[in-house]
């Protein structure tokens, strides 16, 4: 039995003193986001509780007690986490970039989530099951052993006017987060305004008639995976693709495919960028 996968995201008196301003590096804000979620969650009573289950309890998570290196796998023990829990843990992990995480039971049972990044950084891992959380920042020390190429290719020798386009969004619904899921509403919406065809899918997406991937879906999906958008047959996170109308062929000609960005200003300039 694994642990399935998927991620959740959520002020004062005015004559409340001010607090200082502290810069907050991106893996302790989420972490603080995270652990307000599940406080929130809890006191609002929208964490299902598994009934009979043992009273709320914070997890521990053993890792690695020292930097680990870029593309190494490390394996992370859930300790205290009841059994009949498992059904509703969820693995939570940021940054999610070129990252692997899955969850699995040893043989004598015991809870394990599998974690491997390729690139140098500081990642949360953190488990919740009901009312129960846990929680490990992993440092990946090093260097990228497979860094991206050089950023700067040669112009295109045949350049494409602004127009219409084509903007297809791939995400896995298990896991995507919930401005992750706020952003592609509003690029559909942006695209909708603008004249652009689009579409929301996931990467399991099949025919009904044939129980099969779409051919027009597929070729971007082989895409993905040649370009390490899809590491160890996981997508690595929401990606967006930008490219011309669809031809007879079922696709057009592709101008970028890049991950998703992390707001709605972001993900609209670079339709912007690419002629949209």
């Amino acid at each position: 039995m694994g642990l399935p996968f998927c991620w959740s995201e959520g002020g004062g008196a005015h004559d409340a003193p001010r607090r200082p301003y502290v810069v907050l590096s991106e893996v302790e804000a989420m972490r603080r986001i995270t652990r307000r979620t599940v406080a929130a969650a809890i006191l609002a009573g929208v964490v299902a509780c598994w009934a009979g289950s043992a009273a709320a309890a914070d997890l521990t998570i053993t890792g690695p007690g020292e930097p680990v290196d870029p593309g190494e796998l490390v394996q992370l023990t859930i300790e205290d986490l009841a059994v009949a829990k498992l059904p509703t843990a969820r693995v939570i992990h940021f940054p999610r970039r070129r990252v692997v995480v899955f969850a699995a039971q040893l043989w004598g049972g015991t809870p394990v989530v599998f974690f491997q990044a390729k690139i140098p950084g500081e990642y949360l891992v953190a488990v919740t099951a009901g009312e129960d959380y846990g929680e490990i920042v992993i440092e990946v020390g090093g260097e990228d052993p497979d860094p991206d190429p050089d950023p700067k290719p040669d112009p295109d020798p045949d350049p494409v006017p602004p127009g219409p386009r084509f903007v297809l969004m791939i995400s896995e619904t298990e896991t995507i987060t919930a401005q992750q899921a706020n952003v592609i509403e509003d690029v559909g919406i942006y695209c909708d305004e603008a004249g652009h065809d689009w579409r929301s899918k996931d990467p399991d997406t099949v025919e009904g008639a044939t129980g099969k991937t779409p051919a027009w879906l597929k070729w971007y999906l082989d895409e993905m995976k040649r370009q390490d958008f899809i590491p160890g047959g996981k997508l690595g996170g929401p990606v967006i693709v930008v490219a011309t109308p669809p031809d007879a062929s079922g696709r057009g000609k592709l101008l970028t495919m890049e991950w998703m960005p992390d707001t709605t200003e972001e993900a609209i300039a670079l339709i912007k960028k690419y002629g949209g």
